[in-house]
């Protein structure tokens, strides 16, 4: 018996017991046809009636449905055979990934309502929160905004580039026009951190990225050991997208074609650590908490440090080395993080929806100094 044949026959008994079912509960209309085509598929379910039967399938969908609503599971049922008669390979993987995903935030839900429900009247002092925060944090270097007429540091955001000698705009491999330029990081100013210890000691690194949309696609990041005057805008440079164009204007500056400059100055700052990182079993009200407290603490140093400025009341993570950002959805970068943007009404940078954008390069290219294997990772609420 072929599988088609099979099926068929399965299908057969089937409409024979519908039939049956629909003269117990209704003599009105008695079932004929469906009586004839469960006989008939019993007795001729060759090949040659594939289409026939994926017919006889749709129509009994629908018959049974409107007709019989004391048998719900049936169509159910008539849709899973037409699915076994016509799916692919690739349909029966999609099928079964989408059962999976289904099970896991199944589960998840139910993990999480437990868990809401273990700690619903539990409170923690700020001892407690403190200390969760100094177990579940990782120090970065933070590009903190420098505010005074006169930075101590040379590291900067936005309008151009200093060029070197050799130095060519960079252009998208996919339009041929030239990259917007988004930072100037000077190596030498990165605090001596666990986290940034495979980067060069000195050095400077001039990211870029295509803005003219909100994809943020094409990076490129430039190293060379020093910088000396600005550099010429193309002439044929385009547009700050609209989407991001719109917190550009925000800003004051006077072109869209270039973001506006902002003195950076990196510093060591502790961040908590990714919800991947956190225990399955964590209070998410203690990790809330322990977000606001290092968000406290940066404002502190802030405060104690009066050319430095918070870059908006989000606190945004403008970042070198850690982990992958997982806020507001993973990113899903590897390697080692060159550096982090983040959405920030300051900078006029928007990316995605609030979202952040990662340039992350493979420790072996970082060690052989092949920034051009620099690649991009984003992701937006």
């Amino acid at each position: 018996m072929t599988t088609f044949t099979g099926y068929a026959r399965i299908l057969g008994l089937m409409l024979l017991g519908a039939a049956v079912a629909q003269l117990a509960i209704s003599s009105d209309t008695p079932p004929y046809l469906t009586l004839i085509f469960g006989i008939g598929l019993l007795l001729f379910s060759q090949s040659a009636t594939k289409y026939l039967l994926l017919g006889l399938v749709n129509a009994s969908t629908w018959y049974h449905g409107k007709r019989l609503p004391g048998y719900r599971k049936l169509p159910n049922i008539l849709n899973w055979i037409r699915f076994e008669l016509t799916a692919t390979r690739a349909d029966r993987k999609s099928k079964a990934k989408a059962k999976r995903r289904t099970r896991e935030i199944k589960a998840e839900q139910k993990r999480q309502a437990e868990l809401r429900e273990r700690y619903k009247d539990v409170t923690y002092t700020t001892d407690e929160v403190a200390a969760f925060f100094l177990q579940h944090s990782v120090q970065v270097a933070y590009l903190a905004l420098d505010a005074s007429s006169s930075p101590r540091s040379r590291s900067r955001f936005g309008d151009v580039p200093r060029t070197y000698p050799g130095f060519e705009w960079p252009r998208s491999d996919k339009t041929g026009l030239p990259l917007h330029f988004l930072v100037e990081l000077h190596l030498s100013e990165i605090p001596p951190l666990e986290e940034t210890a495979a980067l060069p000691v000195n050095g400077v690194l001039l990211f870029f990225s295509d803005l003219s949309n909100s994809n943020w696609v094409t990076p490129r990041v430039l190293f060379t050991e020093r910088v000396e005057e600005r550099a010429q805008v193309p002439d044929d440079l385009p547009e700050v997208g609209e989407y991001i164009g719109q917190y550009v204007k925000r800003t004051g500056a006077s072109t869209l074609r270039l973001m506006p400059e902002f003195a950076l100055r990196p510093v060591t700052r502790d961040i908590l650590q990714p919800p991947s990182s956190m225990p399955a079993d964590v209070d998410w009200k203690l990790v809330n908490a322990a977000q606001k407290h290092s968000e406290k603490v940066y404002e502190k140093h802030v405060s104690d440090t009066p050319e430095l400025q918070l870059s908006s009341k989000y606190f945004n993570n403008h970042t070198i080395g850690g982990p992958a950002s997982e806020v507001p959805n993973p990113t899903g970068g590897k390697g080692f993080k060159l550096l982090q943007l983040d959405s920030d009404t300051k900078l006029g940078l928007m990316i995605g929806d609030c979202g952040v954008v990662e340039f992350w390069i493979d420790p072996d290219d970082l060690a052989a100094g092949r920034f051009e294997k620099v690649w991009l990772a984003s992701a937006s609420a």
